[in-house]
């Protein structure tokens, strides 16, 4: 059941590295926007290269260390996603764990093949959409549709927001399809695929290890779903979640990473 997650104490905080260090083996799953990346940021602002590299070097300190697997779940497309994290040794979960990248492969794995007859009649709605309020954007990935109103007041875009909800619910009865309504997004995608699944695929192969997940949306309460119990969870920003923990901003989320890949962090 959801609820609101413990803020995380000094005394928490010092009990999860003291669990890290001392692990045999160690299994993050972060999530990527929101979560390690800031929220609404603009990728094309002066801030967005700084910002992009202050990540990449947490990841990259985490890997380093041996015994050490790293999971970026995310939604953004794998092509974009492989870009992001290009070199850094972690492993990868793409358009909501439709693709599943190894760490240190570069080929990627399709979980499943997916009909994609839905997105025609889908794809309508998402662009008329867009056309009725121009300061949105619609974005369409491969096997997915997402409808951005980031930069939009929220009383311009509150009618249409349900007038989409509504339209696209009844596409859910017509075609086996989930329907995410994210912050400042709305997406619709096959119902079969979602971060949850994509989060087994790992906690297969690593049965023994000492885990962490991070996320700060709807979509990543899947991936807390199916954590074992002693695992730790992380909500970045407020709201309720099935997560243990709760962590104000992205930033906060990459210091406790730093002092995580520190082997001299002092407690």
């Amino acid at each position: 059941m959801r609820k609101t997650p413990r803020v995380l104490t000094p005394a928490s905080r010092r009990a999860i590295i003291q669990r890290y260090q001392a692990a045999k083996h160690r299994l993050l799953f972060l999530d990527y926007d929101g979560t390690l990346w800031p929220t609404g940021l603009d990728e094309r602002s002066p801030q967005a290269k700084a910002e992009h590299a202050l990540v990449r070097s947490v990841i990259r300190r985490l890997t380093q260390r041996t015994q050490t697997t790293v999971v970026i779940v995310s939604g953004r497309d794998h092509t974009v996603l492989a870009q992001r994290f290009k070199g850094l040794g972690c492993a990868l979960a793409a358009e909501h764990g439709l693709w599943l990248k190894e760490a240190k492969q570069s080929s990627w794995m399709m979980v499943e093949q997916i009909d994609t007859a839905w997105k025609i009649p889908a794809r309508v709605l998402f662009q008329q959409a867009m056309h009725a309020i121009p300061t949105t954007w619609f974005e369409e990935k491969p096997y997915s549709l997402v409808w951005h109103y980031r930069n939009v007041p929220a009383r311009l875009v509150k009618a249409k927001v349900k007038i989409m909800r509504r339209a696209l619910q009844q596409l859910t009865k017509q075609y086996p399809l989930r329907l995410i309504m994210g912050r400042n997004l709305i997406e619709l995608l096959p119902a079969s695929i979602n971060k949850g699944r994509a989060t087994k695929h790992w906690l297969c192969q690593y049965q023994d290890s000492f885990i962490i997940a991070a996320g700060d949306e709807r979509t990543d309460e899947d991936i807390f779903s199916v954590l074992p119990r002693n695992a730790i969870s992380i909500k970045v920003q407020a709201g309720s979640s099935l997560a243990k923990y709760l962590l104000p901003d992205d930033q906060a989320l990459r210091d406790l990473l730093a002092q995580l890949a520190d082997r001299k962090t002092r407690l």
